[in-house]
């Protein structure tokens, strides 16, 4: 049984992998929902979908080849993993025949895939460079649908993969077509597998589900009225100006029908299978859910980039009007402006208006005690409300709001001494405050060796006195800026520092995290040492394994790669960009 679930976990994997693998298109791409082929693919999706995430078209076959190329290191560091995981399989219990069954399938799989590039893995399985893939819910249900390009070949997989498992999967007809579930009856909900209409399928199904619902969950009856018909994503993609390499999106309003409604037979089929009682919500707790669902409506996904140059991801979390606004009230200049200097090895940074903070969280409380919900189930948001307004008043918020709207730290260069494990590295912090000078006081009230420093001019960097603590050698300085302070560690940093000393009013995320590939060697570096002093044994090889990831695949794909948090008139975004290593 468990390697029949490998199997299906390899199958899954396999999957998802390559549906993100597909989250790209051709640029200039146009019409409604992409292309005749992409509108195919969504007939299988309702209308009504509470959330869904689609290609609209194919990837580009050069960017999909080079990031292929370049997960090349991730599939043999994984491929090396699994023969060592063989290794100790066979010296540990190698004579037991259910053992020996595992080894076979562990030397099937080897065979089947080595020496092959990850493009060769997957025209191997059947998956094609070109194809389509959609992830959406039918009702609650997850449903993932890729288009191959040679279904045989996939069928021919799971055949010889199935057969060395010693215990076939289940074979179950529905129609004229069939789909695969574990021979375990006693799972009240299975996994489920299908090659059809030329897609591989990959869904959960009832036990003993009646044909109906077969059908209508592997959709071989599609819906009635589906998102081909009301061009949702593509809407959704011109208001967001997502490309039509993925667009995605999870509607609350849905989530909440969906859960409720009392006229799906696909809901009504695994509660039946689960032998519980369809939930239910009284008026009050409807109509409430609805409130809450009115105040953060959905989620939506895409991606604005992808190209050989790189992508760029944006999620937003969108929020009633009224909330939004008072979230912008948080926003201040991100210190040191948008963008990473090129060769920094890690940069962080923070910016919010503390001294809004309170009102802020005040007047969202507010939202709810003037109205609290009478529901039970959201009885505890009431409570979560008074805290707020109580919790959000301290000594220590109202102390530091006047000196302080922002932090930035930039890691220029870090090194791991493997004798002592202490690092050495070099970079500077910036500190954004409305009064500089009440920070600096502050300073040297607390540090006694800084009494007698004097900050000039801005742009001025004055070395500082030695701290506690400091390693030997080791040189800060400091400088200030329009309402800004800066230290750098080190000469190199210190000589960086006037040109960092800036803030730009157009930039104002809540949260700014960047890294170039040199992180990922760095990260590999303390692994290294770690392992090192690690007696063997399962977790040691987990860890050893990830080092080899981040130095064989990831520092040699991304040149460097960046998050932003912001608070905008849609509510909350979260943008994640990253630039390729160029062949």
């Amino acid at each position: 049984m468990k390697k029949l679930l490998a199997l299906v976990l390899v199958l899954v994997v396999a999957g998802l992998a390559w549906a993100l693998y597909q989250r790209g298109a051709a640029p200039g791409a146009h019409g409604p929902e992409g292309s005749a082929a992409a509108r195919d693919l969504l007939t299988y999706i309702p209308a009504d979908a509470p959330f869904a995430i689609a290609s609209l078209q194919p990837a580009p076959k050069a960017v999909v080849e080079q990031t292929m190329a370049a997960s090349a290191g991730i599939v043999e560091a994984y491929r090396q993993g699994f023969l060592d995981v063989r290794k100790k399989i066979a010296a540990q219990d190698g004579d037991n025949p259910e053992t020996q069954r595992a080894l076979a399938m562990f030397d099937a799989l080897e065979q089947e895939f080595a020496g092959k590039t990850p493009q060769q893995i997957a025209e191997h399985l059947g998956l094609s460079l070109q194809s389509r893939s959609a992830f959406y819910g039918l009702g609650l249900l997850p449903v993932l649908r890729i288009q191959l390009g040679d279904v045989e070949k996939m069928r021919g997989f799971v055949e010889r993969m199935q057969a060395l498992a010693g215990s076939e999967l289940v074979e179950r007809p529905v129609g004229d077509e069939h789909y695969w579930t574990l021979p375990q009856p006693d799972l009240k909900v299975q996994p489920a597998l299908a090659l059809i209409d030329g897609q591989l399928i990959l869904t959960a199904l009832p036990a003993n589900a009646d044909d109906a619902t077969a059908r209508r969950i592997l959709g071989i009856d599609r819906p009635a009225r589906s998102m081909a018909d009301d061009n949702r994503l593509q809407r959704l993609a011109d208001e967001m100006h997502y490309t039509p390499y993925a667009v995605g999106f999870v509607d609350s309003l849905a989530l909440i029908d969906a859960f409720t409604r009392d006229d799906d037979a696909v809901k009504a089929s695994f509660l039946k299978a689960l032998e519980v009682e369809a939930p239910e919500l009284d008026a009050t707790c409807l109509a409430e859910a609805r409130r809450i669902a009115g105040a953060w409506p959905r989620i939506s996904l895409g991606l604005t980039q992808f190209d050989l140059q790189g992508s760029s991801a944006l999620t937003v979390v969108h929020t009633d009007p009224a909330i939004a606004a008072e979230l912008k009230k948080l926003r201040a200049p991100m210190p040191g402006g948008p963008g990473r200097e090129a060769g920094t090895v890690f940069d962080f940074g923070l910016s919010l208006a503390l001294n809004q903070l309170p009102a802020v969280v005040t007047a969202l409380a507010n939202q709810i005690s003037a109205q609290p919900f009478a529901c039970e189930a959201f009885a505890g948001l009431n409570t979560s409300a008074e805290q707020a307004k109580l919790g959000i008043n301290q000594p220590m918020l109202f102390a530091a709001a006047p000196v302080f709207s922002g932090l930035r730290v930039a890691i220029d260069a870090f090194e791991l001494d493997p004798a002592t494990m202490q690092p050495t590295m070099t970079g500077t912090t910036l500190i954004a405050s409305d009064h500089p000078d009440s920070l600096i006081g502050m300073a040297r009230s607390a540090i006694p060796q800084l009494a007698d420093v004097q900050l000039g001019a801005a742009g001025e960097v004055v070395a500082l006195p030695a701290m506690p603590g400091a390693q030997p050698g080791q040189t800060v300085h400091a400088a200030r800026g329009e309402k800004l302070i800066g230290l750098a560690v080190g000469d190199a940093a210190a000589d960086t520092l006037p040109q960092r000393l800036k803030s730009d009013p157009g930039y104002q995320p809540l949260l700014h995290v960047a890294a170039g590939s040199r992180i990922y060697e760095v990260i590999a570096d303390g692994i290294d040492q770690v392992v090192e002093a690690m007696p063997e044994g399962e977790e040691r090889d987990e860890l050893a394994l990830q080092a080899t990831l981040m130095r064989a695949s990831y520092a040699k794909t991304f040149k460097g790669s960046a998050f932003r948090m912001e608070l905008t008139d849609r509510g909350i975004e979260f943008i994640q960009d990253a630039e390729f290593v160029q062949p």
